[in-house]
């Protein structure tokens, strides 16, 4: 790698054409180091202390940012005396930008969030985009094809050590940041030749091939336009009610079995379940109504969305599925709302009035007085198998009719599924990291690209700003004159085909097939416990299900599996499309129904704590789950930790559980917008005068987990009844 003063122009490569810009066929990488640190003051500070840029396949090197500023100038005196531009790629443009944007005459900028920029463009001639974004894999996993990858297999930097642009860097480590490099410009190089051999065709998202996919197969249905323009809805009501009514998966853990080590769990699991509700079930295919009804249509093609206040509601076994997050609950005695907040035990200061009117369960709703939500015809089944009520009204209403999805949207994603199901059981890291992205791949197909939100925020970057403002702002459309013209805009793109109530339906649809399965479980408990089954459900996951003597219940599963086979024939029918499509055969010989559940490794032991909190044993290994932990920093510090006190690591993974900072293998990022200059003194004693107008602070993060006090008053409440 050279520094950036050998710089030398080297051949230069092809142009292509792309919205009347001459673009380099060929990669740009840029990579930057930083240290985080505390100062004197105990203030968060972070220094970049060296950036790398390959040019065509060469490496070079500077360590100021005036350094990267005239190598940028070199750049473009060299490379566009006519405008040409050049496509520059940035593992983790997120991070990378908040160091660098500030300098940079930053010409034009698109993000999607705060502190996210997909792109932006300097000086009009770099455009800067995200390698990561477009990939879905950290660096490691990049690099793990390269047959050099054994260069990251080195100790490389110790982050923990503070450098400046003074600190002396050696051969090795200067390696390592070049290896960085090497591996994005190949593959990018790769990318290039996947795209037509035209570097401007590389979408800026993995996602987006996905997009892509759909787009050319609905492109060439000309109906599709026509049904898309038809369909979408145009008023804001109408959207701000879908968006009401937009659920994810279900995750719960029964409130019977939590902070309890259980014996023998046996796990069902749905066959990419999105995509076969997408394929299977019939969708909102007119545009929606508003309609006078009291009461849900129960035959199969009438959709409605509808925002409906319930009175004395209860749940009817030891599962909870309504979320407290999507209703509004009111307390019967003065009809004010109650706003939950559970501070030392109490929902609100009305605690002794409205107490009695609503009990939760981690979140989710026992019982309610009064609350108002919004449904569809799918919600309503499953709040009916799940609770009782004395009375239900229907405030609003819309009204559409349900037809299978168009064919041309169906046939990408049973393709999609056969790559997945081609890819599943092998072995291999590089296999399973592929087909975790084929996985997402096909969600996102199948319902991501579905629920993006067509009312985007207005998302500005100020470098231009004061002590009192933000570089980055956020403005949510709240004007219904403005959704609606959003709404419009939306309706009349020529590259628009997705119906944002379809991605609505897919996860009430998934959703109603976990808990009806959930619910013959519970049907065939042969205990009560204050009047409710005392049912062998331990835990759920949008698409598993995670129980007690599973071989009672294996013939709710086949019946399920019939049923399914049944809906895919039809399926099959309605679009002429191949049965072999929705049943591909993996590498095993295998055939994978789309939407079936399978039977998954049992665990020898499980212990939860609530939603996305569970600790197992399978094959005598250990597996960790748990939101804000990584899976294997996480279990090894269990495992330490049980080593530590001769124990069982069940008992370890308890509801006071603490993970030390560097133990969690999580980081806290501080983002900081005021702009410094000090003195600091690296590891190796430089003193160095350090400036930086915006930075990222980066340390290991400590976790300590804790349990809400309402839910350990339920655990505690049956703590001891597992015998």
């Amino acid at each position: 790698m050279k520094i950036y003063t050998d710089f030398e122009p080297g051949t230069i490569p092809e142009l292509k054409t792309h919205n009347k810009k001459q673009i380099y066929n060929l990669p740009c990488v840029l990579d930057i180091e930083t240290s985080s640190y505390h100062n004197d003051n105990g203030e968060k500070r972070a220094v970049m202390y060296i950036w790398q840029m390959s040019i065509f396949g060469v490496g070079y090197y500077g360590r100021t940012y005036d350094d990267l500023l005239c190598f940028l100038s070199m750049l473009k005196k060299t490379y566009s005396p006519n405008g040409e531009m050049l496509l520059c790629y940035v593992h983790n443009l997120a991070y990378d930008s908040h160091f660098i944007l500030p300098w940079l005459n930053v010409t034009k900028i698109f993000a999607t969030d705060i502190h996210e920029p997909l792109y932006f463009v300097h000086d009009d001639f770099l455009e800067f985009r995200c390698s990561l974004r477009l990939s879905g894999k950290k660096l490691a996993d990049l690099s793990s094809g390269f047959a050099n990858s054994e260069i990251h297999k080195q100790e490389g930097f110790n982050y923990s050590l503070l450098r400046t642009y003074k600190t002396e860097l050696s051969s090795d480590e200067l390696k390592y940041c070049e290896y960085d490099l090497l591996v994005v410009d190949q593959y990018i190089k790769d990318e290039i030749a996947k795209n037509d051999n035209d570097i401007t065709k590389i979408p800026y998202t993995k996602t987006s091939y996905a997009r892509r996919l759909l787009r050319k197969s609905c492109k060439k249905d000309e109906y599709i336009h026509n049904f898309f323009q038809y369909a979408t809805p145009t008023d804001p009501e109408i959207y701000l009610a879908l968006k009401a009514a937009l659920q994810g998966g279900i995750t719960h853990a029964n409130q019977l079995y939590a902070n309890q080590t259980l014996y023998n769990i046996t796990n069902f699991d749905l066959q990419s379940d999105y995509p076969s509700q997408t394929v299977k079930n019939l969708f909102p295919c007119t545009p929606f109504k508003s309609c006078n009804v009291t009461t849900f249509p129960d035959d199969d093609i009438t959709a409605l969305i509808a925002v409906v206040r319930i009175y004395g509601l209860k749940s009817k076994y030891y599962h909870s599925i309504l979320s407290f997050s999507k209703t509004n609950v009111f307390c019967p005695l003065d009809n004010r709302r109650i706003a939950y907040c559970w501070r030392e035990g109490r929902p609100c200061a009305m605690y002794d009035k409205c107490n009695e009117h609503l009990e939760l369960d981690n979140g989710r709703i026992i019982k309610a007085g009064i609350l108002i939500t919004t449904l569809t015809e799918i919600d309503y089944k499953n709040i009916s198998m799940f609770y009782t009520w004395d009375k239900l009204e229907i405030i609003k209403a819309w009204t559409a009719r349900k037809d299978y999805l168009p064919t041309c949207f169906i046939r990408p994603i049973l393709k999609l599924y056969e790559s997945k199901t081609k890819l599943k059981g092998l072995d291999g890291h590089d296999n399973k990291v592929n087909y975790q992205l084929s996985k997402e791949l096909l969600n996102s197909a199948s319902y991501g690209m579905n629920v993006t939100d067509i009312v985007h925020s207005k998302i500005t970057y100020n470098s231009d700003i004061d002590e009192q403002h933000s570089m980055w702002s956020e403005e949510k459309p709240k004007d219904p004159a403005i959704i609606s013209e959003l709404l419009e805009k939306y309706k009349n793109g020529k590259n628009n085909f997705l119906l944002y109530q379809t991605g609505v339906y897919i996860t009430a649809y998934a959703r109603y097939d976990l808990l009806r399965c959930i619910k013959q479980i519970c049907d065939n408990a042969t205990d009560t416990l204050n009047d409710r089954p005392f049912d062998d459900v331990v835990y759920y996951d949008t698409d598993s299900i995670k129980m007690l003597h599973g071989e009672r219940y294996q013939h709710i599963f086949d019946d399920f599996n019939r049923q399914v086979l049944e809906d895919m024939k039809k399926a099959s029918k309605h679009h002429n499309l191949k049965f072999e499509l929705f049943a591909p055969i993996d590498t095993n010989g295998k055939t994978q129904l789309l939407g079936i559940f399978d039977k998954e490794k049992d665990y020898q032991q499980m212990k939860t704590l609530g939603a996305k909190r569970y600790f197992s044993l399978s094959d005598g290994k250990y597996s960790l789950t748990l939101a804000g932990v990584s899976k294997i920093s996480g279990c090894e510090h269990i495992l330490k930790m049980a080593q530590l006190f001769d124990c069982d690591p069940m008992d370890i993974f308890d509801n006071d559980l603490f993970f030390p900072a560097g133990k969690s293998g999580k980081k806290t990022l501080t983002y900081c917008e005021n702009e410094f200059s000090e003195i600091v003194t690296d590891y190796q004693g430089h003193e160095t005068l350090v400036h930086e107008k915006t930075f990222i602070h980066m340390e290991n993060a400590e976790y300590k987990l804790s349990v809400a006090d309402d839910y350990k008053l339920i655990i505690n409440k049956f703590k001891g009844v597992i015998k």
